[in-house]
C-alpha cells in the first residue's frame, strides 16, 4: 500500500449555493486540498446512483446487456425494461444511498481521484475487488483508498465536455456498481451463506483491530464476495501487456503512455514470474 497523504478531518458536504460549483453538479463546491496530494483542486459533494430499487435494476440490465445510460447529476437514469425477471432483483432494495466523496483534480494529463467519505470505502469498510490502495489519503484516523473507477487504457473524456463532469458520472455509475456489490454479497466460507433481501451484513473490522498500537488479538472475520455487473478493464501486469498497447494512454489514469509508464515495470515483473 502506498503512503497515505494526510488530509483535513473537516470535509463536509457542500452547500447548494457554493461558489464555484461544477457545471451539472452543483451539489459540489471547493474544499481544502489535501496536503502532499498533488492536487490543484478539491471538491466535496454528495451523490445518490439510485433514486429507488427499480432504478438499480433497471442499471442492472443495462450493464448486462451492454446497453447506454445516462447520469444526471450524480443519480442513474437507465432505460431497460423491468418486465423480466433477474435473480438479483430481490436483493436489491433499500438502494437509495447517498455517498459523500472527496474529488481530487490535478495539472496537466493525470485523471480526477475520487475517496468515498460517507459510507467509507476501504479495505476495513464496505470493501469491494476495485480500489486503488496505491493512492490513498488520510482523513482524521481514517486511510482512505482511491476508487478505482476505470483504466485509463480503456476510458477517453471527450473534449467537448468538462473533464470533471464526465468524471463524476463515471463515479456514479462506479458507486452503482458497488451498491449491487454491497446487496449481492455472499458469504465466502463453508458452506457459504446467501444473506436475507435487506439484511446488514456487519463485516466491518473494528478500529481497535486495525491500530498498530492496540493490545486485542484480531478475531476472524467473514469474507464477502457480490457480484460486480458489466465489464472491467483487465488487471494484472500480465493482463496489461497481454490487452493495452504500448502507444496507449496508461492503465494506471497517469495521462502517459504505457510504454512511458509501468510498462517497464511490469515487463520487468513479468520476467521475474518467467524464471521463478
Amino acid at each position: 500500500m502506498g503512503s497515505a497523504q494526510v488530509a483535513s478531518s473537516a470535509y463536509l458536504p457542500a452547500p447548494l449555493n457554493a461558489a464555484p460549483v461544477i457545471p451539472d453538479y452543483p451539489q459540489f463546491g471547493r474544499g481544502p486540498v489535501p496536503a502532499d496530494s498533488g492536487a490543484v483542486a478539491a471538491w466535496t459533494g454528495v451523490v445518490q446512483p439510485f433514486f429507488d430499487d427499480a432504478a438499480a435494476r433497471r442499471f442492472l440490465r443495462c450493464l448486462e446487456a451492454g446497453k447506454p445510460f445516462d447520469v444526471v447529476g450524480g443519480t442513474i437514469d437507465a432505460h431497460a425494461p423491468a418486465n423480466t425477471s433477474h435473480w438479483a432483483d430481490p436483493w436489491l432494495v433499500n438502494m437509495q444511498t447517498c455517498f459523500t466523496l472527496l474529488v481530487l483534480e490535478f495539472e496537466g494529463k493525470a485523471h480526477p481521484r475520487a475517496y468515498a467519505l460517507r459510507p467509507e470505502i476501504s479495505l476495513y469498510c464496505n470493501p469491494n475487488p476495485h480500489l486503488r490502495c496505491d493512492k490513498t489519503i488520510r482523513v482524521g484516523r481514517q486511510e482512505l483508498p482511491a476508487l478505482c473507477i476505470y483504466s485509463g487504457a480503456a476510458f477517453s473524456y471527450r473534449s467537448e465536455w468538462p473533464k470533471i463532469v464526465q468524471f463524476l458520472d463515471q463515479t456514479s455509475a462506479y458507486l452503482g456498481r458497488h451498491l449491487i456489490w454491497l446487496h449481492t454479497r455472499v458469504e465466502n466460507g463453508s458452506p457459504a451463506r446467501v444473506p436475507s433481501p435487506g439484511e446488514l451484513i456487519l463485516d466491518v473490522l473494528p478500529r481497535i483491530q486495525a491500530d498498530p498500537v492496540a493490545s486485542i488479538a484480531p478475531r476472524r472475520s467473514s469474507r464477502w464476495v457480490g457480484y460486480w455487473p458489466g465489464p472491467v478493464a483487465p488487471s494484472g501486469f500480465s493482463e496489461h501487456l497481454r490487452t493495452v498497447r504500448p502507444s496507449q494512454e496508461c492503465w494506471c489514469c497517469s495521462g502517459e503512455r504505457y510504454r512511458d509508464c509501468h510498462r517497464p515495470f511490469e515487463e520487468c515483473f513479468a520476467r521475474r514470474a518467467l524464471v521463478s
